[in-house]
């Protein structure tokens, strides 16, 4: 699709238009994202947005800056209306070692980096934007929760020698939790259970299965509750049932 620069400042001050009557309470957000997502004239908005970048000023590189966010998904995702609904996310940066929690229905994204999502069970994926696969813009809007809010990663929490818990604001809703071992741990897990080595080496066993060597990389899946053992020196983290 070719839009007229015109057509995209337009766009683009329809936009904020948009944002503006959300601050002022007069509409959802929801309308926003459905806008962005299924209005023809809403194409213009990224084109209008990558002309307006060329007039701002560089920013701290520590940042992850919106142009800099901008130009990243233009260049995997050409012109995709989900561009601008990931400006409207809020920009985080996960460190070594930090965890976050967001509910089912929080729309979010990965820029760039190497981390782990734990999802609990579920049959439906729905996507907003970057991606080649089918939107469903209704059932989107219908199951996403768009309500303001700032997620805040979370560190872990040390329970003994070896074995911290990651346990976010909200994770209590989950049904899962998260525990990253060190070294020598035992760790009670109610129901199957995955365990991933980041680092390091592992021998791993309970009281139905033999020991298991797991070095960096190593996924495995423990199906029967009891307690797991682990022996070695690296990072490994466990999802393991709440129990």
């Amino acid at each position: 699709m070719i839009v007229a620069l015109e057509d995209g400042f337009q766009a683009l001050s329809r936009w904020r238009a948009h944002l503006r009557q959300v601050d002022e309470g007069r509409t959802h957000l929801g309308a926003v994202v459905a806008w962005l997502l299924a209005a023809e004239e809403a194409a213009g908005v990224v084109p209008a947005l990558l002309a307006a970048e060329e007039t701002r000023q560089p920013v701290d590189a520590e940042q992850l800056a919106p142009w800099d966010l901008i130009r990243r998904l233009q260049t995997a995702y050409p012109g995709d209306p989900g561009i601008p609904v990931a400006v409207m996310l809020h920009h985080l940066t996960l460190r070594a070692g930090e965890s976050l929690w967001l509910p089912a229905g929080v729309l979010h994204a990965y820029v760039q980096g190497i981390g782990v999502e734990l999802m609990g069970p579920s049959d439906n994926v729905l996507r907003g934007g970057l991606t080649s696969k089918h939107i469903d813009v209704a059932e989107l809007l219908r199951i996403a929760d768009l309500t303001p809010g700032r997620p805040r990663p979370t560190a872990p929490m040390p329970l003994e020698e070896h074995l911290l818990a990651h346990r976010a604001d909200g994770q209590e809703q989950a049904p899962f939790e998260l525990m990253e071992i060190t070294g020598a741990a035992e760790v009670a897990t109610p129901g199957p259970s995955v365990l991933i080595v980041l680092d390091g080496t592992f021998t791993v066993s309970s009281p139905t299965s033999g020991p298991c060597a797991a070095g960096r990389g190593a996924q495995l899946l423990h199906t029967d509750p009891g307690r797991l053992r682990l022996r070695g020196v690296g990072r490994a983290f466990l999802a393991k049932p709440r129990g």
